[in-house]
C-alpha cells in the first residue's frame, strides 16, 4: 500500500507525515512549532489563535470568547466562572483584583481609589 505525499500548508514540505487540521494537510515540524491543543475542548488550533491564562493553559480563541474574560486592571485571563466584578465603567475584574476597589453603597457599584471622592 503507498501512501500518499502531501505538501504542508504552513511550509511547502511534500511529505506522506501530515495531519488534517481545518482540511489542511500539516506536517509533523510545523504540528509541533506552530500548533496546538485547547486545553478545554481539546482541538487542534494554530498557537496564533490561542491565549494563555493566569494558570499558564492554552484555550482555543473559541473556547476564549465563550467562556472567558480578561481582567481589566492585570490583564490577566480568568474562567468566567471565577469571582469577578464589573466596576461602574464597564471593566471587568477578577477577584485577586477586586481587593483594590472600592463599592459605593449609594450608587451600588465599584470604583478604582482613584475615582472616590470622600
Amino acid at each position: 500500500m503507498t501512501q500518499t505525499v502531501n505538501e504542508c500548508y504552513e511550509c511547502g514540505t511534500l511529505t506522506k507525515d501530515t495531519q488534517i487540521i481545518d482540511n489542511r494537510h500539516i506536517c509533523n515540524d510545523c504540528l509541533n512549532e506552530k500548533y496546538a491543543i485547547c486545553s478545554d475542548c481539546g482541538e487542534m488550533v494554530s498557537i496564533d489563535n490561542t491565549y494563555t491564562t493566569h494558570d499558564g493553559r492554552t484555550i482555543c480563541e473559541n473556547c476564549y470568547e465563550n467562556n472567558y474574560f480578561t481582567c481589566d486592571d492585570c490583564n490577566q485571563i480568568y474562567h468566567q466562572d471565577t469571582g469577578h466584578i464589573y466596576l461602574h465603567d464597564g471593566s471587568t475584574i477578577c477577584e485577586g483584583c477586586s481587593y483594590e476597589y472600592y463599592y459605593c453603597r449609594d450608587c451600588e457599584e465599584y470604583f478604582h481609589p482613584d475615582d472616590m471622592v470622600y
